[in-house]
């Protein structure tokens, strides 16, 4: 009976996940902005992963780490670009799987289990938020056709705060899906491995050429070329291909080890010279890259795994006397990076500021410890727990510790599936070493892995789409090329075939738990909800020189609640640049309640009444909508990335 149904039940899954791609990624064809060009060239790329998915693999990997640079030329939010190619490669892939009944994870996979029991929990969690997000912003029906609308025509527009779980979900699910792609695609194909991890290192690499030409158009408008360049060395932080420096750094020294590793296999199969010194100046160009991040943990990480495997590959014997020499040599150029200057904080004050973010991720984690607070919650509850020392850097904020951040979010079941995944694609890798294999691209690939990894520590490189898919893809880059490196089982992993069966039960009824405990989450995250410390759309802003007052940044759609009772909003409101007047509308529970042109750089007061809420509703919701020449920010793309500055806004 269960034989007969379960290919009816495969189908099923693989139209679900072909919808789950392909809806929010047919989007990007609604968004005005985009030429008609770039709609072209995805739907040529969606075809192509489903007809040569290794070719639009390739093509991924390649560019997927440099795509906000390359929004200038496609017309796509550069928040969701990374995520518009990674989506593009998924609908074809899955649309593939369908057409030919097969798989999406080979069986033996070992990283299948605990991949699917990762996305339910992942998926539960959206829900649950979803289903808790509801009643706060309205009712169901015109809840439910918003949703609807947003995954039909507006995902890739950008997030709003009914949809801010949905991004962050996103970002986890297609990364954990294209690490499976990766696997099954690479798996015993040496040549494609190779081919892979080139374009992989290609990308990284021009995401470094970016930051040099930066550079060199810095230097070129200097007066004093030889003070400036030794100001960006010592104390300037740059990266072009990702505005987030630690996540340019993590995805720089993914990559490092994989550039040495292909110079290397270049020089000792005789093959090109010319090849080998290129590899050779990429690692170099990467390495000066990492520097001009200011990563000082990505820094540290590569340090640490570098001189791990030197350690590790000298013997026992030198051990002593490496150590020493490895340590000295470590202890110096800690001290050159810790001693380079960073205007935001010293390396103690830096240290400082994450045992702040651990305390905070701490006490949000104690009061939902199994199944988390929800997905993406992280960044708007974080506004009311915030210490006093973070505040004067930050409104609201992430973890700046991926483990915490997820543990927080997910809970201890998603922390244990993701580490779980992360363990089970590291016990292939050390099974290969343990046997006396020493390829070079798997110990390139293993020290890649295992540095970024490692920053995972005092940064949230996987909220970064760009890099995350980089790293995901390397993840299941790293376990075909240790699962290809022997073409025959041995005999201990037949004789474990019974175990594996078992525990595909075992997961099967942990997925079952998680997705019955989805209703009683449900019931009490709706019934528990407070909305009235959460804001979205905040920034840090800085001190207004004139007034010498601090303000914060707010748009293109800020968001926060007021309890049922409030009956005024007061604010203080300023554009940012004279030169360009904005517009901010002022939205109670979604209706214009008035608005303000913004001109002159003048602060402007606001003093409003709040109408009389028309429903039952505990909390109201209000938006601010900024814009700029006049025309509304609703459904206006142009407008996108349009801030003001709030120097005060209260609400009683």
């Amino acid at each position: 009976m269960i034989e007969r149904w379960r290919p009816v039940v495969r189908a099923i899954g693989r139209l679900t996940l072909l919808l789950a791609a392909a809806l929010p990624w047919q989007s990007l064809f609604w968004i005005d902005t985009v030429p008609v060009a770039t709609k072209a060239g995805f739907g040529v790329l969606v075809v192509l992963a489903a007809w040569r998915p290794r070719a639009a693999l390739m093509v991924l990997a390649a560019l997927v780490g440099i795509a906000a640079p390359l929004t200038q030329w496609t017309g796509i939010p550069a928040a969701h670009m990374a995520e518009a190619m990674a989506l593009t490669f998924l609908s074809g892939w899955f649309a593939r799987r369908l057409v030919l009944g097969e798989r999406v994870a080979e069986p033996g996979d070992a990283l299948a289990a605990p991949t699917a029991l990762f996305a339910a929990v992942v998926v539960g969690s959206l829900v649950v938020m979803t289903a808790a997000i509801q009643p706060v912003v309205g009712q169901w029906w015109p809840f439910i056709t918003s949703i609807t609308g947003v995954l039909t025509t507006g995902y890739l527009r950008g997030e709003t705060f009914e949809t801010h779980n949905w991004y962050q979900a996103g970002l986890l699910l297609e990364g954990v899906a294209l690490c499976a792609a990766t696997r099954r695609l690479a798996r015993q194909e040496p040549d494609y491995q190779l081919a892979l991890i080139r374009m992989l290192a290609a990308g990284a690499v021009a995401g470094a050429g970016f930051s040099f030409v930066r550079l060199a158009q810095v230097l070129l408008r200097a007066d004093h070329v030889v003070a400036v360049l030794v100001k960006v060395l010592t104390a300037v932080r740059l990266s072009e291909h990702m505005a987030d420096f630690n996540a340019a750094g993590s995805h720089f020294v993914l990559v490092l080890p994989l550039t040495v590793a292909l110079g290397w296999m270049a020089f000792k199969t005789g093959g090109s010279t010319r090849a080998a010194a290129g590899w050779t100046a990429s690692a170099i160009l990467l390495l000066l890259a990492l520097w001009l991040t200011g990563s000082r943990a990505a820094q540290f990480s590569i340090l640490l795994t570098s001189a791990i495997a030197a350690i590790l590959a000298l013997g026992r014997r030198r051990a002593v006397v490496v150590v020493a020499t490895v340590g000295v040599v470590l202890a110096a150029i800690a001290f050159i990076i810790a001693a380079r200057p960073r205007p935001e904080s010293s390396v103690v004050a830096t240290l400082q500021y994450r045992w702040l973010f651990t305390q905070m991720s701490w006490e949000m984690w104690k009061t939902a410890p199994a199944f988390g607070i929800g997905i993406a919650e992280y960044f708007g509850r974080s506004a009311a727990l915030m210490p006093a020392p973070l505040r004067t850097l930050y409104v609201a904020e992430n973890a700046h510790n991926n483990f915490l951040q997820i543990g927080v979010e997910l809970g201890l079941a998603g922390l244990a599936a993701f580490l779980w995944l992360l363990g089970s694609a590291a016990s292939g890798v050390v099974k290969r070493f343990k046997s006396g294999d020493r390829d070079p691209m798997l110990v390139g690939l293993a020290l890649g892995v295992s540095s970024t990894i490692l920053t995972f520590l005092t940064g949230h490189p996987l909220l970064v789409g760009s890099y995350a898919f980089c790293f995901w893809i390397a993840l299941g880059l790293m376990v075909s090329v240790a699962d290809g490196m022997s073409g025959k089982k041995t005999a201990d992993e037949a004789a474990h075939a019974s175990i594996a069966s078992r525990r595909t039960w075992l997961v099967g009824a942990a997925i079952g738990v998680v997705l019955l405990s989805v209703p009683v989450r449900a019931h009490l995250a709706r019934s528990q909800v407070d909305v009235s410390a959460v804001r979205y759309g905040f920034a840090a802003g800085g001190i207004d020189p004139a007034t010498g007052d601090g303000f914060e940044l707010a748009g293109p759609v800020a968001t926060v609640f007021a309890e049922r009772h409030a009956k005024r909003l007061s604010l203080t409101v300023g554009q940012m640049s004279a030169e360009h007047p904005v517009v901010l509308e002022v939205r109670i529970d979604g209706a214009l309640a008035n608005r303000v042109v913004l001109r002159d750089g003048a602060w402007q007061d606001v003093r409003m009444l709040l109408p009389v809420s028309r429903t039952d509703h505990a909390f109201r919701r209000i938006d601010l909508v900024v814009s700029s020449g006049g025309a509304a920010a609703e459904g206006n793309t142009a407008a996108e990335g349009t801030r003001c500055r709030i120097r005060w806004l209260q609400l009683e």
